[in-house]
């Protein structure tokens, strides 16, 4: 009953998630904010149910002020998203790192992990709503990547998947979400 509670809240809550960003869809009003902050304070309150998993959950960012506009509530809800994720899909005592920084003319938040990763031929569906790659016996409601795409667009920004560790078994996956630099 427990679990069903649970599955039911979160699926409501990613709904409610996916309701806010198409209704964000009009003109967001931006402003200007610190990634380095927002990965922290997130990261924060996932370190109980990373414990909980026996997984080492790890903060890296690359100076204290990494400058973003974007809307924070969102942007949390991104990175959110990312480590329901990996702490989810990755086995116990994963190892699971998120990090903030800025490469080239972009600033940017990834979430790397240790765990199964996802097929290349899967990496453009994942995105779309309601999907779930087959034979993964996690539950989930197809919605946690579709939410992180509909943000990142929002903030003009773009995102890209890659095996943490090529070639290996498990190969990991690393799930990096870049937006454009604001100016000076």
């Amino acid at each position: 009953l427990v679990q069903n509670t649970d599955r039911a809240t979160r699926l409501v809550n990613q709904l409610l998630a996916l309701a806010r960003t198409d209704a964000q869809r009009a003109p967001l009003p931006l402003a200007p904010l610190n990634l380095a902050e927002i990965a922290r304070a997130t990261a924060t309150d996932w370190v109980e149910r990373a414990m909980a998993r026996n997984s080492d959950l790890g903060l890296e960012v690359q100076r204290e002020t990494i400058s973003v506009r974007g809307h924070e509530m969102l942007l949390r809800e991104l990175l959110s998203n990312l480590i329901d994720n990996a702490l989810r899909y990755a086995p116990y005592g994963a190892i699971v790192t998120v990090r903030a920084g800025t490469l080239g003319n972009a600033v940017f938040l990834e979430v790397e992990d240790n765990g199964p990763g996802i097929p290349a031929e899967e990496h453009d569906r994942v995105f779309d709503r309601f999907y779930r790659v087959l034979g993964t016996e996690i539950e989930g409601s197809g919605l946690g990547l579709a939410i992180v795409k509909e943000i990142a667009e929002i903030h003009g920004g773009t995102t890209e998947l890659h095996e943490t560790f090529p070639g290996q078994d498990p190969p990991g996956l690393r799930i990096r979400v870049s937006f454009p630099k604001p100016a000076l």
